[in-house]
């Protein structure tokens, strides 16, 4: 088996003041469930970015692979799942491309993982995360590394 360390990263911009708050209302039809995607999106994304100004690489880096880190990232695709009508069910077709995608980086981690024995380090969005440990734990064909391991402990917050 070839062991591979899969990190999952996400980088964001730095929030500006008050942009939640003017951003639009936005209420994606057929998905009732998420109340406002785009504002609770960019609250998100807001958070993210301000974790960032105020931790180290290595915190928020830590941040997208501990437990809650790996689970949240595939549980807006189950709302997404749900879009749309049942004849065509195009919510669920978006979804299954991005499993299909996947796979092929899956697929392409096998071409480039070397012979048994050999290591790999990727490093993916942290969308891709839970879906590529899957398949390399599933597989068997990968010896899957905790990154955590491999980093230092966590900073103090800089502000």
């Amino acid at each position: 088996m070839t062991t591979l360390l899969l990190m999952a990263a996400l980088a964001v911009g730095a929030p500006t003041a008050g942009a939640a708050e003017q951003r639009p209302a936005l209420m994606i039809v057929g998905m009732p469930h998420l109340a406002n995607p785009a504002h609770d999106i960019a609250n998100e994304a807001d958070a993210k970015g301000a974790f960032q100004r105020c931790h180290s690489i290595a915190d928020w880096v830590r941040s997208y692979n501990d437990t809650a880190g790996t689970t949240r990232p595939t549980m807006p695709y189950f709302a997404l799942a749900t879009f749309g009508d049942t004849a065509r069910n195009p919510g669920a077709a978006w979804v299954g491309a991005w499993y299909a995608r996947n796979l092929r980086i899956y697929a392409n981690l096998l071409h480039v993982g070397g012979a048994p024995g050999d290591r790999t380090v990727a490093v993916f969005g942290a969308g891709h995360g839970p879906m590529l440990r899957s398949n390399a734990v599933e597989s068997g064909r990968f010896t899957l590394v905790d990154v955590l391991r491999y980093l230092p402990p966590a900073g103090k917050p800089t502000c």
